[in-house]
């Protein structure tokens, strides 16, 4: 037998479900449209979060972490090889496709290493 309508968080409303005023007392309102809504809450003002901003406010800023500009470089220089790399592997005749595509594999490879080394560098 059917139930009241109800309205899925995703927005679809179901009709069916035998036993929903079953599971959910009256059935007709699923439990997630009572719950509260994070966004509702707004912090409320007070004196504590003044001190806490001017405190913030007299700490030094981090700065963000950035690459040295020699990793930058050879960066840059190794994602212009994978471009060149797959540029060829576009153009290239049939019998030359399997090498050129060995290449840019071997280019991106180098390039996700390379990846990999500069994030642990900025993580140190």
């Amino acid at each position: 037998m059917p139930c009241a309508p109800f309205v899925v968080p995703d927005g679809s409303v179901h009709n069916y479900g035998y036993g929903y005023p079953r599971w959910f007392g009256n059935g007709y309102r699923a439990p997630w449209l009572l719950m509260p809504n994070p966004s509702m809450f707004v912090p409320l003002p007070s004196p504590w979060n003044a001190a806490v901003a001017q405190e913030r406010a007299k700490r030094a800023a981090r700065p963000r972490p950035t690459l040295s500009p020699g990793t930058q470089a050879d960066l840059q220089a190794l994602a212009a090889e994978v471009e060149a790399a797959y540029q060829y592997l576009r153009n290239a005749t049939a019998e030359d496709k399997a090498e050129a595509r060995k290449d840019w594999i071997r280019a991106r490879d180098d390039l996700e290493q390379a990846r990999i080394k500069a994030a642990r560098e900025l993580r140190r």
